[in-house]
Order: C-alpha cells, then structure tokens, then sequence
C-alpha cells in the first residue's frame, strides 16, 4: 500500500479529498493532511511518502517549489498536482519536474479523483517492479563474483508494513560499506562483516528490521545451499533430500578410491573424484550422510596407510573442510585435498631407503589383491630372479613374500565381512581363491574362527 500525503490550503478541498475519498481500496494509505506547504516540507523530510497530491497555488512555498525541494533534498517523491485554469501554466511547469498527473480542482469529483488515482498506481507499480527488478539483478551479479563473497555480510528482512519509499531514508543511515537492493516487499542488504552488529543495534525507527527472525530462518535451511551451485540464488523452501542408501555403494566406491591411491596418480585420484561426485549430485543424499561418508573414506584409507607403512608415517588427518563442509563442492575440493595429502604420504614411503624392490612388491599386490598371487609372478614383474627376490623379502621385511600376500588377502576378506552382506563365497572369488575351502582354511588359521562365525559375532556385537 503507497503512502500518500495531501498538501493545500483550501480546507475545502482538503476536507473532500479526506473524507469523500477511499483511499485504501485503491490501494493508498492516507497519512499525511496539511494545510502549511513549509509545515508539510519540514515533514515529509522526516517521514517518507510514496505520493505527494499537493496544491499549486499556496503561500510561502508553492507546489512547484515543494516538489521541488523534497527532490534537492534527497527525497525523489512521487507527485500529483491541483491546479485552477489560471494555474495551468505553473501545471506544465510541474509536469516537467516529472510530476505523474494533474487534476483541475473546477472538475474535481469522486469518481475522476478515483480514476486518477487508479491510473497513478498503475504507473507506481511499473515503476517498482522496473526498480525492483534491476536492483535484484545488480545484486545477483554483484554476489556472483567470488573475491566479493567473502567480504560482505548479506541477509534479508522483510516488514509487511515496509514501504518503497522507506528506502532512501535507510540508504542515508547505512554505513558507507553497504549497498541495499529492494525485491517485491523484502530489503536485500550488504554490509561489511565488521560494520553489520553496530548497525543492526542502532538501527531503531518505527520500520525496524526484522534481522532477528529473518536470520533464524536462514539458518534453519542451511542445508538447502548444499546441493546448489556456487553463486545461485533461490528462495528458502524445505528441501526434500533424496531417501537413498548412498553407503550401500561404500565398498565399491573404496576400493576404487584405494585402486586410485597406490597407484601414486595425481590424475586417477582426481578422476576418481569427480565422477564419485557425479553421482553423489545426482543422488543427492542428506548432506549430513555426505560428509559422514567422506570422513569414514578417509579414516579408512588413513588406517590402511598406516598399516601398511606404521604410524610414524605422514598420514593425513580428517580435516575439519571436510566434516563441516557447506556445500558439496567445498567437501569435494576438500576430500581431493586430502585424499593427495595421503597420495603424497604413499609416495614418500614408497620413495623411502627400504629397498625399493621391496614396495614395488607391496604395490603390485594391493593393486592386484584380486587376483592370484605368485611368487614368480611378481618376480617376473621386477625382472628378478624369484629365488633372489623371496631371500631379499625376507631379509628386508622379516616375513615371507607369500605371508604377507596372505595378510594382505586376508585384512581385505575382513574389511569385506565388516561392511558388506556379500557372501563367503563371493569374497573368496573376489580375492582370488579358486577354492572356498582354501580360503576358509586360511582365514581361520589367520584369526581363529572360520569367516561365517565370524560375521556372526559381528552381528550379535
């Protein structure tokens, strides 16, 4: 609803235009009469309207020079004018200023005022959906280059009562670090991140900022910006995630992740990485069940690099981006982060004095741990002679080649017990065992208790 005020002093007139007219059906708010043309510039330079009807012909300061003065003054109101034949010259003068229409008070009736008042808030509405439109867009590109995002401190109030013509006087009282865009009936403000406490505090008219509950609100949908791509906008709604068992696919997706790791390529890993976080977009899964699976992928391959290299090594540690990562591609930016933190650790134990024979070897088996293993096979891929090579394995590690191809081939069915519903005889199959009962018999020799009975504890645990 615009606000209005009427300004004359013929108290006839005034009277009429108070009294005969309604001005809330056709959308306006009365709220200012005045009878003094100084007494109404004094004022309506402390309390904005959206729309000034104001007699040409007054004492002291005349409409033209009203209009006039509230522009220089910084207050570009809207404006309709009262005027008699005599005055239709001073009419055209005022119609220069960009005055919106003019009315001659010898044919003033209800039904013309009416009319005129429609056809003025026809030209009030285009002209704020014109404003509001290009603020809205100046805003969105302004928010979409990235060195400004870190600089500012954006959010969005809204007050039903709040009027367009309210926000030149906020535009005065903000900081000079701060723009403010207007949208429909919501304010849009940037400010600095240094400046925005002291302002909100002081901030004290009658049209207070709803800061508090509009704040709230876009903290309770945080969760919504996860999924959406950097530098959108969208409208607060609750987001339906998708009901998917993402971690169904955990085994698959570690395994490549480990394929990817030992085989020390800074592409493979990175590959890896966005085509996990293709179809982590496309599923679209909670994001608290995101970054749960990004932290346990990394624990994971944090505790096989250092089972394999000991706990002295340069591991990485679980980074906090990653746990509290805002949106998907910050946990994607930070899980390849450390996910070459660790590739960077595998290749310094690698390039380490233990005789590189040695974690050739060990490479070529974690690479390889689902196929069969041998001896001479791996011997041939060193171009050593398999005698040669058992002795300097045994000698350099204090354990035969062929444990701990065993070892290794056993931590896997382990790995595949915990966090897989696959059966005893598909993990035997996907770790190179011809025989179930072969490898049955070698992993109740390794931890005591035969594969079935151990997924059994597992369950009751």
């Amino acid at each position: 609803m615009y606000r209005i005020a009427i300004v004359d002093d013929d108290i006839v007139v005034l009277s009429f235009l108070e009294k005969m007219i309604d001005w809330e059906e056709h959308g306006f708010s009365l709220t200012h009469v005045f009878r003094d043309s100084l007494k109404a510039a004094e004022q309506l330079l402390e309390d904005q309207v959206d729309l000034v009807i104001t007699d040409i012909g007054m004492p002291r300061m005349n409409g033209i020079e009203l209009i006039r003065y509230l522009r220089e003054s910084g207050r570009p109101v809207q404006s309709v004018i009262l005027s008699c034949h005599d005055e239709f010259h001073f009419a055209q003068q005022a119609l220069k200023l960009g005055t919106l229409d003019y009315m001659l008070k010898e044919t003033m009736e209800i039904d013309s005022v009416e009319e005129l008042l429609n056809r003025v808030k026809e030209r009030l509405d285009e002209e704020q959906l014109r404003s509001a439109s290009s603020l809205q867009e100046e805003a969105i590109a302004y928010f979409q280059q990235e060195q400004e995002q870190d600089r500012w401190f954006a959010f969005v109030f809204t007050d039903e009562k709040a009027s367009w013509a309210q926000v030149p006087v906020l535009q005065e009282e903000m900081p000079k670090k701060s723009r403010l865009y207007v949208y429909e009936e919501a304010y849009f403000l940037e400010i600095a991140k240094n400046q925005s406490v002291d302002f909100i505090n002081s901030w004290a008219r009658p049209h207070t900022v709803l800061y508090s509950d509009s704040r709230a609100k876009l903290l309770g949908h945080m969760e919504q910006r996860f999924y959406l791509a950097k530098g959108a906008c969208a409208a607060v709604v609750d987001v339906p995630f998708q009901e998917t068992d993402w971690f169904s696919s955990y085994d698959h997706g570690y395994q490549k992740a480990e394929h990817a790791l030992f085989q020390e390529s800074e592409e493979a890993l990175c590959e890896w990485t966005e085509n996990t976080f293709c179809r982590l977009i496309d599923k679209q899964p909670h994001p608290d069940i995101a970054r749960s699976w990004a932290v346990k992928l990394l624990v994971d391959l944090e505790m096989k690099v250092r089972s394999l290299y000991g706990t002295n090594g340069e591991t990485a540690r679980v980074d906090p981006d990653v746990k509290q990562a805002p949106t998907v591609l910050a946990l994607k930016e930070a899980l390849l982060a450390a996910l070459e933190e660790l590739r960077c650790c595998v290749k310094s134990r690698l390039d380490a004095p233990l005789h590189s024979e040695i974690t050739k070897a060990q490479k070529y088996v974690r690479l390889h741990i689902d196929q069969k293993i041998g001896l001479q096979e791996v011997a041939d891929h060193l171009h050593l002679n398999a005698s040669y090579f058992s002795r300097l394995y045994k000698q350099q590690t204090g354990e035969t080649f062929i444990a701990y191809v065993t070892k290794e081939k056993m931590n896997r069915a382990k790995e595949l017990l915990d966090q897989t519903e696959r059966t005893v005889e598909e993990i035997a199959d996907l770790l190179g065992y011809e025989h179930k009962s072969y490898f049955v018999k070698t992993f109740k020799k390794q931890y005591g208790i035969p594969p079935k009975e151990y997924r059994s504890r597992l369950i009751v645990d």
